[in-house]
């Protein structure tokens, strides 16, 4: 049997976040299926799947409804996230690294409530149970791929928030419609954002950790949006080949 050899990476930096694609909800209710569930002495959580999108009130959603809050010492709870997401979410690894092989969680979506400090151990923990559940791993592979890299070439024309780093203050990205609106996040989330709507490779070049606050209309053409972020924001976008760790979900032997 493979091993599995992946990095889980959390945003500890950011202590509380808030995350999710809005849409009109109905009243109209759904049902989920437990299928994970345990309790130890400093943590609890449980994971239950769908073959609808639901709210925390099991409310079904539209089409474009996802869901992630966290705060690094109580929890997270994800609501409505295909497995591709949701790796995504415990790892930090792109969802376009993701490459789904095994039709297993096909039409599913996952609902996780977690209670306790958020650690990349315990993202580990949750995310195996996960994946034993429905037989698979994850397989990582070496390719080499063409990247968006984001830069600022004018400063000015974005204001940093400067806060005390000893009082955090909420994160939030709301997204309604093809609208994007981030509050207090920094550029790699923006080149996140970009990467799952675009379902290309983006890629923050900076490594600084200011965060900002953006209000964008993701349009179908690519280059009306790379126009709008440099006369708007001043945030350049160029394109080059790297070489890149794609992990492979599938069945296990």
């Amino acid at each position: 049997m493979r091993k599995n050899h992946y990095p889980f990476i959390v945003f500890l930096s950011l202590f509380l976040m808030f995350i999710t694609s809005s849409c009109s909800q109905t009243v109209k209710k759904g049902e989920s299926k437990l299928i994970v569930e345990q309790n130890g002495k400093d943590y609890n959580f449980k994971i239950e799947e769908s073959g609808l999108k639901l709210n925390p009130e099991n409310e079904i959603q539209c089409s474009n409804y996802y869901s992630y809050k966290s705060n690094t010492e109580t929890g997270f709870q994800i609501n409505a996230g295909k497995l591709k997401r949701v790796i995504s979410a415990l790892t930090d690894i792109d969802e376009i690294n993701i490459s789904i092989e095994a039709d297993t969680t096909y039409g599913k979506f996952f609902n996780i409530d977690y209670n306790g400090k958020i650690t990349s151990e315990s993202n580990e923990f949750i995310l195996n149970k996960l994946l034993e559940y429905y037989k698979l791993e994850m397989i990582p592979t070496e390719k080499k791929v063409d990247v968006f890299m984001l830069g600022i070439i004018e400063p000015n024309k974005l204001n940093p928030i400067h806060n005390d780093k000893s009082i955090p203050i909420k994160s939030t990205l709301n997204r309604i419609e093809n609208q994007f609106i981030f509050k207090n996040l920094p550029l790699n989330v923006l080149a996140k954002q970009l990467q799952n709507f675009y379902n290309q490779r983006f890629e923050y070049i900076d490594s600084n950790d200011k965060t900002y606050n953006l209000k964008i209309e993701m349009k179908n053409d690519l280059n009306k949006t790379v126009s709008f972020l440099e006369k708007e924001y001043g945030i350049s976008i160029s394109k080059k080949e790297i070489e890149t760790t794609i992990y492979r979900v599938v069945k296990k032997d």
